[in-house]
């Protein structure tokens, strides 16, 4: 029989199989074995003070007034923490405090804190990040900032998205990796450049154009409304945009992977989502790009899961920020807080 020999104090060996003397192997292994439970349990109290830290910046920098903001929302399941940014694009409140200005100080507390990987999702395309990132090398930010604070200050209805491109800035250095300059890595959750979806500048199928009062051949006319005296199909609308849907290589990617990680994230929860957004959408006669445009937030949805994200932050605009509440509360997150901060209006 073959025997292994265990080192004992004192440097010297013993066989196996030898007597045991004094119980010193024994001792040894549960030494070892209480170190390791300390271990454990010093990890998990370290771990759950640095969820802590994160969950407390949240509600100290998230949870608070921000202009163009109609709702900060925090949303929880176990140990996964959201807290979620709805803004507004087209309204500016100077009295609130600005994203770009809560997101530096938000950065400046991550720096000086022990947290938790942090992953944030920002509404932009991997090509405008990456033209948002070349822009930062090339031009100072401080440059940059200055100009359009001062745009803001003149004509707050000057550029509808500049507060959100401030951001888009701010972080496109941290996209999808941790540096030594990156507290935290940064997603963008939008992949409609990947792959050409109808927009305004594509031809429309005549039976769905007709649906929504448009021209086919002229989506910019009317892409955001009804034809008043139309009955709409439903069920053609919910076929069309569900094909849309499973046509989109990079989002089924990603819900394929969410789905291997939580069954109830399927096909079938997908399109029943889909056809209660576009009732939604069409209750509130919002039109055709809006519901095109709510494809993406299955995308981030799925991007969580999938990535098995615990410390998030999402900002979007505040549809998008509906459509993804909508989406994880019905896998079972919970709504924690709620901050609805009276920041848009141009008062």
């Amino acid at each position: 029989m073959k025997t292994r020999k265990i080192k004992r104090k004192g440097g010297t060996f013993r066989n196996r199989l030898a007597p045991v003397e004094s119980g010193i192997e024994l001792e040894d292994v549960n030494d070892i074995l209480q170190r390791k439970i300390r271990k454990k349990e010093t990890e998990e109290r370290i771990e759950y003070e640095k969820r802590d830290n994160f969950i407390r910046l949240g509600n100290t920098h998230i949870m608070s007034p921000l202009s163009w903001v109609h709702a900060t929302v925090w949303l929880q399941k176990e140990k996964c923490n959201i807290f979620l940014i709805g803004e507004v694009h087209k309204i500016r409140n100077r009295k609130c405090k600005s994203i770009f200005n809560m997101f530096s100080d938000l950065i400046r507390d991550i720096e000086s804190t022990p947290v938790p990987s942090i992953d944030i999702l920002l509404e932009t395309t991997e090509t405008d990040i990456n033209m948002y990132k070349r822009f930062k090398e090339e031009k100072p930010i401080e440059t940059t900032l200055k100009n359009w604070a001062y745009d803001l200050s003149t004509d707050p209805r000057q550029d509808t998205f500049k507060q959100i491109n401030m951001v888009r800035i701010l972080l496109s250095g941290c996209i999808d990796k941790y540096t030594s300059n990156c507290p935290f890595r940064v997603h963008w959750t939008d992949p409609n450049s990947m792959m050409r979806l109808p927009t305004r500048q594509h031809r429309l199928p005549d039976n769905i154009a007709k649906l929504f009062g448009l021209q086919p051949e002229d989506l910019e006319i009317k892409y955001n409304g009804y034809k008043e005296d139309y009955n709409i199909d439903k069920n053609t609308i919910y076929k069309y945009f569900i094909n849309i849907l499973n046509q989109h290589g990079v989002i089924q990617k990603e819900l394929k992977k969410a789905e291997q990680l939580n069954e109830h994230f399927n096909t079938t929860f997908v399109e029943t989502i889909l056809k209660q957004i576009i009732d939604r959408c069409i209750t509130h006669e919002i039109g055709f790009f809006l519901i095109l445009r709510s494809m993406i937030d299955f995308y981030t949805a799925a991007r969580i899961i999938s990535h098995k994200m615990e410390n998030v932050i999402v900002y979007e605009g505040m549809m998008h920020i509906d459509n993804l509440i909508f989406i994880l509360r019905s896998l079972g997150y919970a709504e924690m807080s709620v901050l609805n901060p009276q920041c848009t209006s141009f008062k």
